[in-house]
């Protein structure tokens, strides 16, 4: 594997990190409101 395939992969690796956390992010605000109203 040469350095600019490396780059490359651990570049999308990061980006589909990134962007799970920022879909995750509201989910989880979202479930954290609806357990304090329950409780």
């Amino acid at each position: 594997m040469t350095n600019p395939d490396k780059h490359a992969v651990t570049f999308l690796f990061h980006g589909s990190v990134l962007f799970t956390l920022t879909l995750m992010f509201p989910i989880v605000e979202n479930l954290q409101i609806i357990l304090f109203r329950h409780i």
